[in-house]
């Protein structure tokens, strides 16, 4: 339940000690106390995960990463300031290669309805409402262009369509198969990124 599970950062502030997840929410916090807890959470397993990671021979990917973490930290605070996410993002760890996933801005809304429609009461406690979770659309953008400037390797996935998805789908399959031969030759371990369908290359 998210809301034991939350409970627990909140009443056992030693489980949550990590520098990282602190200097996050310190450049950027949320603007609700219930908020700060649960996304307090995800970072922190999410750090705990990317660590593990560093142990694993095969290529790893994570669904929601980092860059993930700092646009829903700028979503929920409600400024998504360059410069602070600039320096957000040149301060968490960063994937061999970032995959963007864009979708139609009308198919982001009717998901989001559905998620959120069918999500636990105890869950809608801890989420942000339709509005907010739409902005992520200029959050996101705002990001890519951050990202591109500093020169991050990064693949886009398009889902307008079932063929979008599917020639998508084996862009995605070869830069992941050209990471794993480097990573035979170099002896590094890879990690793939891959934040939610609201961030996007170039598009709505």
């Amino acid at each position: 339940m998210a809301t034991v599970s939350t409970a627990k950062v909140i009443f056992s502030r030693r489980n949550g000690g990590s520098i990282l997840s602190k200097s996050l929410l310190t450049a950027m916090p949320p603007k609700k106390p219930i908020w700060h807890a649960r996304i307090w959470q995800q970072i922190l397993k999410l750090s705990h995960a990317w660590d593990r990671a560093k142990l694993a021979h095969d290529i790893l990917i994570f669904d929601e990463g980092y860059v993930q973490a700092v646009g829903s930290l700028a979503l929920l605070n409600g400024n998504a300031d360059k410069a602070v996410l600039e320096t957000m993002l040149g301060d968490v760890p960063v994937a061999d290669f970032t995959i963007r996933v864009l979708a139609p801005r009308a198919t982001v809304a009717a998901r989001l309805r559905q998620r959120m429609e069918r999500a636990p009461p105890a869950e809608r406690l801890f989420e942000a409402d339709f509005e907010i979770n739409m902005r992520s659309l200029s959050v996101f953008r705002t990001i890519s262009d951050i990202l591109a400037a500093s020169g991050r390797d990064i693949v886009c996935a398009r889902t307008s369509s079932q063929r979008s998805t599917m020639e998508s789908a084996q862009v995605v399959e070869r830069a992941i198969i050209a990471r794993y031969i480097l990573s035979t030759t170099d002896g590094e371990r890879r990690r793939v990124e891959q934040p939610s369908e609201a961030v996007g290359c170039h598009g709505p």
